[in-house]
């Protein structure tokens, strides 16, 4: 089949179209090569450029002997000061040292200058009474601080509690789990009334509760080892709460007669604190008697207990 001219044109139209593109994307491809690879020798240039030269050994040297000295001068110093008790002794070395430069000022001066004989004694009496006026003040403060010292310790030592003994009947009472629990009933005149079953109930194990556990007496006289019930008592709460409720069970017992014989376990000896204060601002004396975990205690209290 014949061909026409025009379709021979058509077709090298299309070829020089393809070398043209293929020519131009080379020709892009080198630019960019050529533009990446400027930019990376301008970085690397920098980065050379900012680089510092290292230092000479012996200037990191000499440096760091100059650190050193001046941590020595600072130890020196520290130690100085850790020499002395407070501020008033620092000051008082200052003023010892004042004086010391200016004895050895005047020395220098007496051999200088021709003084007479009653200059110089002069001088040397005023700057005797200056170093003793200096002493009896360093003396004068230790003197104070050891009086300070005293009426703190006196201070501390009238905060403790004041042990005696006593005569008075005893009402029993247990704190443990937080709460406060009293095994009888108070009667008039401080005579123990009924044994209060309803905060207690008789232990499984008679012979090792292995809990915080009394003695009451059963309607045969006999004693049973009883646990108190976790939701019974009086909770320990705040002070003015336990107060409110202490005074209503101590209402009918005399202070005067009674005192309170208290046995603490030890899951409860910060709850204690409010109970003690409650029980001395309503005028009671009490016996302390603190509590392992396992304890056991009874009723009946001894005669001459110490109390506080």
């Amino acid at each position: 089949m014949r061909r026409n001219a025009s379709d021979d044109n058509e077709s090298l139209d299309l070829l020089l179209d393809a070398i043209s593109n293929t020519f131009g994307g080379v020709l892009f491809i080198a630019v960019l090569v050529v533009i990446l690879l400027q930019f990376t020798g301008e970085t690397q240039t920098n980065d050379a450029s900012i680089s510092e030269p290292p230092e000479a050994p012996e200037v990191v040297e000499r440096r760091q002997q100059a650190l050193e000295l001046l941590q020595r001068q600072v130890e020196r110093q520290n130690a100085m000061v850790s020499a002395f008790g407070n501020q008033q002794q620092i000051e008082i070395a200052k003023q010892i040292a004042a004086l010391a430069s200016e004895a050895e000022s005047l020395s220098q001066r007496l051999g200088v200058e021709a003084d007479s004989d009653q200059q110089r004694e002069l001088r040397r009496q005023r700057l005797e009474s200056t170093v003793d006026a200096v002493r009896a003040q360093s003396t004068l403060n230790a003197l104070r601080r050891e009086v300070e010292a005293l009426q703190q310790q006196e201070a501390r030592s009238a905060k403790l509690p004041r042990m005696r003994k006593t005569v008075k009947s005893e009402f029993p009472m247990i704190v443990t789990h937080d709460r406060l629990y009293w095994l009888y009933e108070p009667r008039r005149g401080g005579s123990l009334g009924a044994p209060r079953w309803e905060q207690f109930e008789p232990a499984p194990d008679q012979a090792n509760p292995g809990v915080a556990s009394v003695q009451l007496p059963i309607d045969d006289g006999s004693l049973v080892v009883a646990t108190p019930k976790r939701n019974s008592g009086m909770l320990l709460l705040d002070e003015a709460t336990v107060k409110k409720g202490l005074g209503g069970v101590l209402r009918s017992l005399d202070a005067s007669k009674v005192y309170l014989a208290i046995a603490v376990w030890e899951d409860s000896f910060d709850s204690f604190g409010s109970l003690r204060n409650a029980v001395v601002d309503l005028g009671f004396e009490y016996r302390l008697m603190p509590q392992d975990k396992t304890s056991t205690v009874g009723s009946g209290g001894t005669g001459d207990a110490l109390v506080q």
